[in-house]
């Protein structure tokens, strides 16, 4: 349990590590993010939030009968008064009107040296007047405007120009006139910007909102952020003033609608009425019928009561079939006149309904087309509506026609037993009875116009203002969130740069990634990186970090190679993957390492033919003959191309020689393994630097004489994917013995965990090999012991 809790550690800290290495880059991105945020901070232009609270005024949704709120909720959809209204307050045509009652075609502002402010109202000397000549036209105009008590300059692409105070001034799109506000308005410089009503309502809309207010069903706010708060009120203000215009408007449109059938009805109506008055007195002089007795009886009575009952269904009869022609004939964006049919509740409100659905879908058509489907469900609402009410008509018909029958059999019973009556009488009757008719349905008409005009003169305003807009402080001022914020950023910023390197770099570099990727081969040691200009550095007998990584080296390589002896030397062969990991200098350095061995002598063989790289150690040694001579001229013995190291006396070198041109050939040869034995007999160790494995294959001819195989990987440049290219080779037994050396691993990546920066000598570097800021930590961490 203990070990797999060790792993387990080892793994997180192995996860945090890359995060923990560049704690400096954290700092930094911290103290860059807080010092953009105090210079944001620093030149920010407050911005305040005003506010009006308003109360909508809104019919009834429920005062219809059941049949009508199932006509409400066609496909799912229910009448929201109170979103409507919303939609309507943010709408561009109340906006516009809004910018032209206000002249918000124009914005004036302070520069100064770093902020740029609005003014407006009172802040200004001058009134503006903006008259374009057509509010579709675009246009955009920007002026350095100045100013004093005679006159207004305005300055545009360095040219200026003067103007009269009250005096328009013609542009293309209309006109500008100043009018200043005092006689004495001094001298000032501002910045004006002239834009089109259609741009500046766009940018209103972007700024103004209107939402419910809390959970009130008929409160909402209305809401706008500016930098400039007069400004901001009088938009409120004036945008409240406009909606109000606009649903007074909408409502006496209805009623005039209505003024208007009733006026053509009532003057139908009086035309017949004057024809039947006419008809009465022609019968009367044809007949010389003045007064006609009616009888006393109680049959007669009851004759009167019965036809006055009859008398009013029919008036009932005639003004349902009046309405019905009407509604028939009407579209479906006509309005129905309402408070005609109150006697029929139900018929009332399906009416008081359509019309209400109407005037909604007239203002949507504004902003829409017939295929918006809002559009399209207010249609099939007012279409079933219309059914609703031509049915209502038809039921309040048939009843009507019941009763009148009953009253009628009553009628005729009551008329058996006046049959002697004068057929004059009856007549007379007949024509009185359609005047009677006539002159009850023109005292309606007149009390129903009567009752629309009151309706028209008392409108009120829908919206009812119960808080005044006000301002709050600056919304745009919380400093501590944007310095949380900085430093929120200049935490993740990097640890998301340093997780996507991470992620996308596929290089080894350290031994715990190199262990995982070659399983049980062993890993003889790590190297530690040399500083700019150590390149060519050798391990000597000093404490250094590199020579104690190579005797690291040396003690594990003595290790692989036992104990025993039998008189002949040791063959180590040194390659690498590709080219520039470093085995030249792996092998120069590990022949050094061993020739500091008691009576050990040491020597090196350039079998890397086609890109030599001893030289680079051994200076005046280029025109040396090499390896490449003697395996092509057999007369060239061994001592002629054995060369002594000045790095000392028990360390050789044969070099590679000329650049062959057929390199594979002379590595396949008899003397290369003729060379190599004879070496034995002479040299304790044979160090062979061979070639990259993933280029040639030259090394592949030289494994057989190697009793160990050193294949170099350099940290942070050896890729994960390469190094399958070599343990492929060691599977297939085409290099023998494989071990491996992880070359220049830097202090974060050092597989002992706390670097090469300490040292193998626990201690005994020199003072002069530390650097300043470690010597002043020394002294300080001693003074604060003492």
């Amino acid at each position: 349990m203990g070990e797999n809790q060790k792993d387990n550690n080892l793994d997180i800290k192995e996860i945090l590590a890359p995060f923990l290495r560049y704690w400096y880059v954290y700092i930094i991105c911290v103290l860059i993010a807080l010092f953009i945020v105090k210079m944001y901070t620093r030149y920010i232009v407050p911005q305040y939030n005003t506010y009006a609270t308003v109360l909508i005024k809104t019919g009834d949704r429920n005062s219809g009968t059941g049949a009508l709120s199932a006509i409400q909720e066609v496909n799912g959809i229910r009448s929201e008064g109170i979103d409507n209204e919303l939609l309507l307050l943010r709408s561009k045509r109340l906006l516009k009107k809004v910018v032209e009652d206000l002249d918000l075609y124009t914005t004036l502002t302070n520069k100064g040296r770093v902020l740029e402010t609005e003014v407006y109202g009172n802040e200004v000397p001058f009134k503006i007047i903006t008259q374009p000549k057509d509010s579709t036209e675009r246009f955009n105009l920007n002026f350095q405007l100045s100013y004093d008590n005679r006159n207004i300059y305005l300055s545009k692409d360095g040219l200026e120009k003067k103007y009269n105070y009250d005096v328009p001034i013609i542009f293309d799109f209309g006109s500008v006139t100043f009018k200043k506000k005092n006689k004495n308005i001094g001298n000032g410089t501002l910045s004006l910007n002239i834009s089109d009503a259609q741009s500046v309502t766009d940018r209103l809309r972007g700024l103004l909102n209107a939402n419910r207010y809390q959970n009130y069903q008929s409160a909402i706010i209305i809401s706008m952020t500016s930098p400039q708060t007069e400004k901001a009120t009088a938009i409120i203000d004036k945008l409240i003033d406009v909606f109000n215009e606009d649903a007074i408007d909408d409502k006496n449109t209805e009623a005039r609608r209505t003024a208007a059938f009733v006026n053509e009805r009532i003057k139908i109506i009086n035309d017949e009425l004057g024809g039947v008055e006419g008809d009465i007195e022609s019968f009367k002089e044809n007949n010389k019928i003045v007064d006609p007795a009616l009888g006393a009886s109680e049959s007669l009575t009851e004759i009167k009561s019965l036809g006055k009952e009859i008398l009013d269904l029919n008036t009932r009869e005639e003004f349902l079939n009046i309405y019905k022609n009407q509604i028939n004939n009407s579209s479906i964006n006509d309005i129905l006149p309402a408070n005609v049919l109150s006697q029929n509740q139900e018929l009332a409100s399906y009416i008081s309904e359509y019309n209400k659905i109407v005037i909604e879908r007239n203002l949507q058509k504004q902003s829409g087309t017939n295929a918006n489907p809002v559009i399209q469900t207010k249609a099939d609402q007012l279409s079933l509506l219309k059914g609703a009410i031509i049915n209502s008509i038809k039921k309040e018909a048939t009843i009507l026609n019941q009763q009148k029958k009953i009253l009628n059999e009553k009628l005729s019973n009551y008329q058996t037993a006046f049959s002697k009556f004068p057929e004059q009488e009856r007549i007379l009757r007949s024509i009185n009875r359609q005047q009677s008719i006539k002159e009850n349905l023109y005292l309606l008409l007149l009390q129903k116009r009567e009752e629309n005009a009151i309706a028209l003169a008392a409108s009120a305003d829908k919206a009812k203002l119960i808080d005044a807009p006000e301002s709050t402080g600056p919304v745009n001022m919380n400093f501590s969130t944007y310095y949380l914020g900085a430093l929120l950023a200049g935490i993740v910023l990097p640890i998301g740069i340093i997780y996507l390197i991470t992620l996308l770099n596929t290089k080894i570099k350290s031994r715990k990634e190199l262990s995982k990727l070659v399983g049980d081969y062993p890993i003889l040691a790590e190297l530690p990186s040399l500083k700019k200009g150590e390149a060519n550095d050798v391990a000597g007998e000093d404490l250094s970090n590199l020579s104690e990584s190579f005797r690291v080296l040396r003690t594990n390589l003595q290790f692989m190679l036992g104990g025993s002896s039998d008189g002949e030397g040791k063959t180590i062969l040194v390659t690498s993957t590709i080219k520039g990991e470093g085995k030249t200098f792996v092998s120069i350095n590990l022949a050094h390492i061993l020739s500091q061995l008691k009576d050990k002598k040491t020597v090196i063989i350039g079998a890397d033919i086609r890109n030599p790289q001893l030289q680079r150690y051994f200076h005046g040694t280029r025109k040396k003959i090499g390896l490449t001579e003697y395996l092509y001229d057999d007369s060239i013995n061994i001592d002629e191309i054995i060369i002594k190291s000045h790095l000392d006396n028990k360390t050789s070198v044969i070099l590679s020689g000329a650049i062959p041109p057929n390199p594979s050939e002379l590595i396949m040869s008899k003397r290369l393994e003729s060379l190599i034995q004879n070496l034995k007999k002479d040299f304790d160790f044979i160090i062979i630097d061979s070639a990259p494995l993933l280029l040639v294959s030259d090394t592949y001819h030289i494994s057989k004489y190697a009793d160990v195989s050193i294949i170099v990987v350099r940290s942070e440049f050896t890729d994960k994917q390469l190094l399958e290219h070599p343990l492929k080779a060691v599977e297939d037994h085409k290099i023998k013995h494989a071990s491996f050396v992880l070359n220049d691993v830097n202090s974060r990546n050092s597989g002992y965990g706390y670097g090469y920066n300490y040292g193998y000598g626990y201690g005994y570097h020199s003072e002069k090999d530390k650097s300043w800021f470690k010597k002043l930590l020394k002294k300080l961490k001693g003074a604060s012991n003492d």
